[in-house]
This record gives C-alpha cells, structure tokens and sequence, in this order.
C-alpha cells in the first residue's frame, strides 16, 4: 500500500474516531438536557407543594392550640418541700469505717492504722459533701418556693377575673407566634371584664395573587388568581385567623366570652383612600366554641354559630362593618 492508501486509511482512522466523539458528545448532550428537564420538573413540583400547603396553611390556622392551663389546680399545687440537712453519705463514709477488717496484708505492712486513718478522712469529706448538697438544695428550694408563691397568686387572680392579671398572662405567654409569623398583629383590651380583640390580618401580605400549578408537560405554569377565589381563599383565612385566637384564649384562660374583630385596609370611598377598617366582628361563647369540630369546619361557614358583623360577597369581597360591643 503506497503513501496514499496509507493516507487514506489514516484518514478513515480518524474520521471513525471523530464521528464516536461527536456521538459521545450528543449522546452526554442529551442526557444533560433531560436531567435539566427532570430538575426543572422536580423544581415545578416542589414550587407546586409549597403553595398548596401555604394556602392549607392560611386557611388552617383554627386546627392547633396550646393546652388548657388548669388554673385551680395551679392554685391549689402544695408548695414545695423544705429541704432537711441529711449527713447520708456520711453515714455511709461511718458505716465503711465502723466495719473496716484489716486484711492479711495490711497487718503484716502495718498499714491498718494508716487505712483507719484514710476512712476517717473520708467520712469527714462525706460530711462537706452532705453539707453543700444541703445548702444548693436551700438555694434550689428558694427559687421553687418563689416560683410557687407568684403561680398561686397568679392564679387566684385570674380566677377572679383581675383584668391585670389576664393581660400580664398574654402578654407573657403571647401563644399567637404562628399568626403573628404570618404578619398579623393583635390589640387586647379588657372593658367591663369583657375581652376584646382585634386583629389586624395585613391580607395584602398573606393571601397570594398567583396560583401555581403544573401542566401536562411537566412546566410550572403560573396564573392570577380569579377574583372569585382570591375572595374565597381571603374569608377562609380571616375566620381561620379568628377561630385560632379564639382557642388560643379559652385555652389560656377561664372566661366564657371573648369578642375578636379582623381589621384590614380598605378603600374609604368617602375619602379615596385606603384606611384600616372593620371587616368581621365575632361574639364567641365557650361553649358554642368547644362544641365545634375544628378538623372538619368549613370555617367562613362557621361563623352562623356566632352572633357576628360580616358583610361579604365573593365577587367583591369584604365591606366595613361596625364592631360588636356589649353594654352589660
């Protein structure tokens, strides 16, 4: 085979090894882009996840609570017990002592006197450590005693309905951390040892305006919310936001009665502006409250168990209304 068939050869050589790279390279080219596609489903799907269950989570706030707080148990809790001075180890470091036998190797060495004397030390270090346990148990018994002491009184003031009392205990517990992470504020005030409670549910931060989905393809697809719904998905979270402060006070505390009144911007048309204004006003009596099924309420139409101001519309939502006051 002359030079040329030598070149040619080479030249298909290389060509087969060119077209194999090229294959290799379109082959990992192809791979590259149906991983980008299943990350950029698996992108579009958690999207999808973490909306649906923010909007579950706005619309659920009612279905947890914190526990009831027994207040006449609290009351009635017997204080702690005052800590006696117990020489306990030491009566051990003694009873080691008192019944030391010397073995065969400590009589002859004549360590017996030397090993009397280290068990004598002992009981002697046995007394400090009984001695320090008892001054921390003062200590300890101290601050539990305190502790006790402002629980019982506490609690006799809050089942007398001390009004300071009630809003020291809020303030101090403050249960709404859920709602107030989500932007709303609430404002207590006790008037005729009535409780009213006004929530301020800041809808413009909280009810989203874009849905998000997943098409057949597999791509997020991203939409505004009709009007409709956005109303709908608004109400349910206003009653939500209601019944959860709602349960969080008959936990906290021993009243029959609280009036809670959902409070956002809306449009003055008398003015042209925007003002912070009444939307719902609830009266909620305990017991009508924990009669309630809250797993499986509806909660806007919850709100015909309570006597309450609503004046709503899905087409055009929310309309000020006058907040609930009792005159007894």
């Amino acid at each position: 085979m002359g030079w040329k068939g030598n070149l040619r050869k080479l030249n298909s050589t290389l060509n087969k090894i060119d077209r194999e790279s090229k294959r290799k390279y379109r082959e990992l080219e192809k791979r590259q882009k149906e991983r980008q596609k299943m990350e950029e489903l698996e992108q579009a799907k958690y999207d999808v996840e973490v909306y649906e269950n923010y909007i579950e989570q706005i619309q659920s706030l009612h279905k947890e609570g914190s526990e009831k707080i027994d207040w006449v148990a609290l009351k009635n809790e017997q204080p702690p017990i005052e800590p006696l001075l117990e020489y306990t180890k030491k009566q051990e470091a003694e009873f080691i002592y008192n019944n030391f036998k010397p073995n065969f190797f400590q009589k002859i060495f004549i360590r017996v006197e030397k090993k009397k004397q280290s068990l004598l030390k002992k009981v002697e270090e046995a007394k400090n450590i009984d001695e320090q346990n008892y001054e921390q148990n003062k200590i300890n018994y101290k601050k539990e005693f305190n502790d006790w002491k402002e629980q019982v009184e506490l609690a006799t003031k809050i089942l007398n309905n001390q009004e300071e009392a009630f809003l020291d205990v809020i303030k101090q517990l403050n249960p709404f951390d859920e709602i107030n992470n989500l932007g709303t504020k609430l404002e207590f005030k006790l008037n005729n040892n009535h409780l009213y409670i006004d929530l301020n549910v800041h809808s413009q931060n909280i009810i989203p305006t874009e849905s998000r989905s997943l098409l057949k393809s597999g791509k997020l697809s991203l939409k505004n919310i009709p009007k409709s719904l956005y109303n709908e998905i608004y109400q349910d979270y206003v009653c939500s936001a209601i019944l959860r402060v709602a349960r969080e006070i008959f936990a906290l505390l021993p009243i029959d009665k609280i009036i809670i009144s959902a409070e956002d911007e809306l449009l003055n048309k008398s003015t042209g502006h925007t003002e912070l204004l009444p939307i719902l006003s609830v009266l909620i009596y305990r017991e009508t409250f924990e009669n309630l099924n809250l797993n499986l309420i509806d909660t806007s139409d919850s709100m015909i168990n309570f006597v309450h101001n609503m004046d709503f519309k899905k087409t055009t939502g929310f309309k000020a209304i006058d907040k609930i006051i009792l005159d007894e």
